[in-house]
Order: structure tokens, then C-alpha cells, then sequence
């Protein structure tokens, strides 16, 4: 599962800590909770390096001004500038129903009617359900090896933890290619069903 970040260092991505509360926490494992989350996200034709990045700028372009801006309030009757929108960590690659989608979280507070609306049709904006996570944090190259391995590893922790699997495993990473690669925070996430 390959992912690149352009146009931005690690000063520039807000942390996505603001959206989840840690529930419980096991010698290598996260449970989190996530509340309702509002993505801006577009198809990837696989999880390879290539395909992942090829789908960043097209975010990129959403979240730096592509779009028809909306001010609070008011209703899409008369021409709105379009609007920066703050960027946030991490980005994740999730498996959707049509295959796999590369996903930026929204500011907390934004959802479907207060947005921008995306200029390219190849960007749709999602709700995410209030969902539970088990995550299990790592760092290192972004190698679709290593992801596999920590994948493997989490869905371990999960079976001896007692906890039933509800998703593909989702990569989320946080910081910019250029992040030496033992200082990188990459992380697995399973949605879960509650012991």
C-alpha cells in the first residue's frame, strides 16, 4: 500500500489526535474510538507507490482551492470564491466498495453541507460512521512488505485480544516522503466490533 505526500512538510499536517479517544491500550495495540469524520477522497486503481500518489494531487488540488467554496450558512444560490481548507494527518488508504480510495480527513467541524464543493468529479466527500479502531503504530520505509507484516501483526493482537475483525486493514501515514525514514509515524487500523 503505497502512499506519497507532496507540496507539504511535516510543520504543514495538523495531527488527527483531536478526532479519536484512546479506549484501551495493550502492550502493542490502540483501541480507538472515532467519532463521525467527513473525508475528501478519490479512486486508486491498486495500493502500489504509483497508483497512491498519482491520487495526491488530485486531493492536494481539492484541499488547496480546486473548489467551489461555500461560507458558512448560506446556501449555493450566487458565486462563492474558492476556499484553502486546513490540511490534516494523516492520509489513509482504504479499501472502498469499488476498490481502493485515498483519503483526506476534513478540519473537525466541516461535513457535507458546509464543504467546498470539489471542481474535479474525480473528488467525493464522505461521511465516515462513528467507528472503533485497533491500531497498531510503526515506522520505517513505506514498503508494501512492511505494511503487510504490521497488517499481519494487528490482526494477531486483535484475535488475543478478543476482538473480531470488521475491516481490511487501512494504512494511514503522517508525514512527508522526505521524513527520514526511522523517524516516519505510519499506522495500521482494523475497524473492530466491541468485546
Amino acid at each position: 500500500m503505497g502512499l506519497m505526500f507532496f507540496m507539504m512538510g511535516d510543520s504543514a499536517m495538523a495531527s488527527s489526535d483531536e478526532f479519536y479517544q484512546v479506549t484501551k491500550t495493550f502492550k502493542d495495540i490502540e483501541i480507538r474510538s472515532y467519532p463521525k469524520l467527513l473525508v475528501a477522497e478519490t479512486a486508486i486503481s491498486s495500493t502500489q507507490n504509483e497508483d497512491s500518489s498519482a491520487g495526491f494531487p488530485i486531493l492536494a488540488g481539492y484541499i488547496f482551492g480546486k473548489n467551489k467554496g461555500r461560507p458558512a450558512g448560506a446556501q449555493m444560490t450566487a458565486s462563492v470564491p474558492a476556499q484553502k481548507i486546513a490540511m490534516t494527518a494523516p492520509v489513509s488508504v482504504e479499501k472502498g466498495a469499488a476498490g481502493p480510495v485515498l483519503q483526506f480527513f476534513m478540519p473537525s467541524g466541516m461535513n457535507e453541507s458546509n464543504a467546498p464543493e470539489p471542481n474535479d468529479p474525480r473528488v467525493k466527500l464522505r461521511t465516515l460512521p462513528e467507528r472503533t479502531l485497533a491500531v497498531l503504530r510503526y515506522s520505517g520505509t513505506w514498503s508494501e512488505e512492511r505494511f503487510k507484516k504490521h497488517a499481519d501483526l494487528l490482526k494477531d493482537a486483535i484475535k488475543r485480544e478478543g476482538y473480531e475483525a470488521k475491516s481490511e486493514p487501512i494504512l494511514a501515514r503522517y508525514n512527508a516522503p522526505w521524513t527520514p525514514w526511522f523517524l516516519r509515524r505510519n499506522e495500521v487500523w482494523i475497524e473492530i466490533s466491541h468485546k
